[in-house]
């Protein structure tokens, strides 16, 4: 992640109020939620455009500091480089939220996860962040965090504050409950057969001949590819499109299919798609596609969504 501009912009995409516009081709890379006494944090992380994808040196966490800040941390082992943003959150008695956020600080957490020798590392000048703001459970906050100087990508958080869940009893107690924040940036517009999902999340990908190459990022969308180096794209859909054809199953969490005697799989962390069914998969190869993004590797194999 060289020649990176880091800025950090905030709008509230509450009600009546419009939020920014951001292209339909994001993808998530990252999502999760910290718990405290009186609230929970969710995130969820953006990049957008979704090609060329981040190194695989770069992750994000999640620091909690006991009753400090939640931090923030996006970092890339290879550079050595790391910033982010420390979050603090208040309740006022009127079931709102007062929402702060301010610069990274170094703390024991961030020293454990930057390794033996955090001297080795630079963090990135912090962004400008913006006042204090006022927010409701219902309302999402976009920090945008990174933009890219060289292929004008960005990288953007969005956010929330929600009031704890009501504690269950009795049997419902032994259910899982742990919450998940999901969002969809962009303008609304009405549902489409298209719009049903392949989700891999973090997955392992195994084909003739290779080792296993798994991803520590999600990738969803209607249709998802997969470049093997030698053996070109395959581009995957739960639904019939032109050029494609049936070559496959998706069952849970795994998938499998067949093309030109070549047989790949892939295993996800979670459901690949909806509903508890097994599901036809569409496959249509391109065996002379390569990355042509600056700087790939075609050496490498790549996951992606169109």
């Amino acid at each position: 992640m060289k020649r990176l501009i880091v800025r950090l912009a905030l709008t509230l995409l509450g009600a009546g109020i419009l939020a920014l516009p951001v292209a339909a081709q994001s993808r998530r890379i990252d999502g999760g939620v910290a718990s405290r006494t009186g609230f929970l944090f969710f995130w969820e992380t953006h990049l957008d455009p979704a090609a060329p994808p981040l190194a695989q040196s770069f992750e994000t966490a999640v620091l909690e500091l006991g009753s400090g800040p939640i931090q923030r941390v996006m970092l890339d082992r290879a550079q050595k480089t790391y910033f982010g943003y420390g979050v603090s959150v208040e309740r006022p008695p009127d079931g709102t939220f007062r929402v702060t956020f301010q610069p990274l600080a170094m703390s024991p957490e961030l020293q454990r996860l930057l390794g033996s020798d955090p001297a080795e590392w630079k963090m990135l000048p912090p962004p400008r962040f913006p006042v204090p703001r006022t927010v409701r459970p219902s309302d999402v906050l976009e920090l945008r965090l990174l933009t890219g100087s060289a292929w004008g990508q960005t990288l953007t958080d969005y956010v929330t504050v929600r009031p704890p869940e009501v504690r269950r009893e009795g049997f419902r107690a032994l259910e899982p409950t742990t919450p998940r924040f999901s969002f969809a940036p962009g303008p609304p517009r009405d549902f489409k057969r298209d719009d049903v999902e392949l989700r891999l999340d973090r997955p392992s990908i195994f084909s003739a001949g290779r080792d296993g190459a798994t991803f520590l990022e999600e990738v969803t969308g209607a249709v998802v590819w997969v470049y093997i180096p030698t053996r070109g794209r395959y581009l995957l859909s739960l639904t019939p499109r032109s050029g494609f054809s049936r070559a496959g199953d998706v069952r849970g969490s795994t998938l499998r299919f067949a093309v030109d005697g070549e047989t790949i799989s892939i295993a996800s962390r979670d459901r690949i798609a909806p509903g508890g069914a097994a599901f036809n998969l569409y496959v249509r190869r391109e065996p002379k596609w390569v990355p042509s993004y600056p700087h790939a590797d075609r050496d490498v194999l790549t996951i992606g969504a169109d």
